[in-house]
């Protein structure tokens, strides 16, 4: 292994042991940000600099290690040099000076979906995060954690690409250490620094301890516990052979899976929505009176998946991830400015089986399913009781996630949410604007301005995508809610089989006859 010569004095960091049995372990995820404003590249990367250089985000500037031999623990290891210097920098950066070219003239930039256009007036598909992997991360960025262990190299990458009316920023990380809320915490603290206030930047708690597995130490438990909503349901044993079997079986026999991002206009969600709670009012006594875009979203992507199947379809088993942040006794420090925050992984997953009817009926009544099913999944009792399953795996050396299944072969689908982490409305980098979008000069005067360039804001994001930089064959039926631009427009990306792309095509197509403005 290729280590820096200071390695024996680094401060070292833990990383999650149920993290370390996750299959979100390998995953080395990347999130790239698009500006319409010409932005100071090194006005940004000196601000993340920083910012990775106070106080516990300094676990953020590490490098990824095994544990010695003699260590009882094989979970991997953040090791942060004491000082950080040119030959060990707290961030993999890089930098690509397009200032000449318009992005609409580049070979890959033009493939970025046109929000200043018409393209982006109605629900659409546009390529995926992975399309651009150029502007991801510079190529020597691993796109494996083995990458990563193997090599002196910071955990956290930043890229800017800048364009003559543009600017790509993308921050990479491994999934190992970093969640949608902490990229979240990351991005206003980041933002903070640019600004001249690091003081407001709050401070990050639990990076020395391992929160998740020790508040689910069995030791812990309580006399009189209520029993585990999910006991039933969790598959274990034979239950669990049927679903592996069976989702292998998917794998093989079915190998093409396609990932796309999928635009949905605010006009369109919040009519979604509103129809949504139609159904709810005109339904059967409802378990739910309330739904959120997100447990809508979650019940349009039952509903895909099961029109995808054609004239045979299975029931289905849906999860989604979950924050923990708040919802244990031992998540509850205040988040914010002049507060603390959690930024690591923290995240557990809820459960509900849908079936053919549901799925292909009134998308409100499953909406409204979930919202009761998350409420009663997810209170402290019981999202311990999730926490101690994945526990209890990790101590018997199998895989933390808790597969949930009724029955144990119904198709397999899974949603998770970044809406709260705020993505567009974290990032705040006016301070770095050189150039605002619509301006021929540094001046900001001058010239015709359209409507949207009057309306946009400096500094903020318009479109927003994540990408894997190492595709596996067992990521499908799955669809990412990664953020919304600064208009409220979401932004989404899916892995699905091309039959269901199909269905997804019919299903936005109906959504823009129906609801486009």
């Amino acid at each position: 292994m290729s280590s820096g010569a200071d390695d024996d004095d680094d401060d070292v960091y833990p990383t999650g042991r149920i993290d370390n049995a996750l299959s979100l372990k390998p995953m080395i995820l990347s999130i790239t940000l698009r500006f319409n404003d010409v932005l100071d590249a090194s006005r940004l990367h000196a601000a993340l600099c920083t910012l990775l250089s106070t106080g516990d985000w300094r676990r953020l500037g590490g490098r990824l290690r095994k544990p010695l031999a003699s260590s009882p623990s094989q979970t991997l290891e953040v090791h942060v040099p004491r000082a950080f210097t040119a030959s060990r920098p707290p961030v993999a950066f890089s930098h690509e000076d397009l200032f000449d070219t318009p992005v609409a003239q580049h070979p890959l930039g033009k493939d970025l979906p046109d929000v200043d256009g018409t393209a982006t007036a109605t629900a659409g598909l546009f390529h995926p995060g992975e399309h651009f992997r150029d502007f991801a991360a510079a190529p020597a960025f691993p796109d494996t954690i083995d990458g990563f262990v193997d090599r002196d190299v910071p955990v956290v990458s930043l890229r800017v690409t800048n364009f003559q009316d543009a600017t790509l920023v993308a921050v990479g990380v491994p999934h190992l250490l970093f969640d949608a809320m902490a990229l979240g915490e990351l991005l206003r603290a980041w933002s903070l620094v640019l600004a001249g206030r690091q003081d407001e930047v709050p401070r990050v708690v639990g990076a020395r301890s391992d929160i998740l597995y020790d508040a689910a130490d069995p030791a812990r438990r309580q006399p009189g516990e209520e029993p585990w909503v999910l006991r039933d349901v969790y598959l274990v044993g034979f239950s669990f052979l049927l679903f592996v079997v069976r989702f292998l079986w998917g794998v093989l026999t079915e190998r093409t899976i396609e990932g796309r991002v999928v635009f949905m206009p605010k006009q369109v969600l919040a009519k979604l929505r509103a129809s949504a709670l139609a159904d709810i009012a005109d339904g059967p006594s409802a378990t739910a009176s309330w739904v959120s875009e997100g447990d809508v979203l979650f019940a349009w992507v039952s509903r895909v998946v099961s029109l995808g199947q054609g004239r045979w379809p299975r029931p289905l088993n849906g999860i989604n991830a979950v924050n923990l942040r708040g919802r244990l006794p031992e998540t509850t420090a205040p988040s914010g400015a002049g507060g603390a925050v959690y930024a690591g992984n923290f995240v557990t997953s809820s459960f509900l089986p849908v079936s053919v009817a549901e799925a292909r009926g009134p998308l409100g009544l499953v909406a409204a399913k979930y919202r009761a099913a998350l409420t009663a999944q997810m209170t402290p009792q019981q999202a311990l009781w999730t926490l101690r399953a994945s526990r209890t795996a990790v101590d018997k050396g199998q895989d933390a996630s808790v597969v949930c299944g009724a029955p144990p072969t119904g198709e397999l689908f899974s949603m998770t949410n970044w809406l709260k982490a705020d993505i567009a409305g974290s990032a705040e980098f006016a301070p770095a604007v050189l150039l605002p979008a619509g301006r021929e000069d540094g001046q900001g005067g001058g010239g015709n301005v359209s409507k949207k360039q009057k309306k946009h804001v400096p500094g903020r994001i318009v479109y927003v995508h994540a990408q894997l930089h190492a595709q596996s064959a067992t990521i499908r039926n799955t669809l990412g809610v990664i953020g919304k631009d600064q208009d409220g427009n979401v932004w989404m990306q899916g892995f699905f089989p091309p039959r269901t792309w199909d269905v997804v095509r019919k299903e936005l197509d109906e959504l823009n006859e129906k609801y486009a403005e």
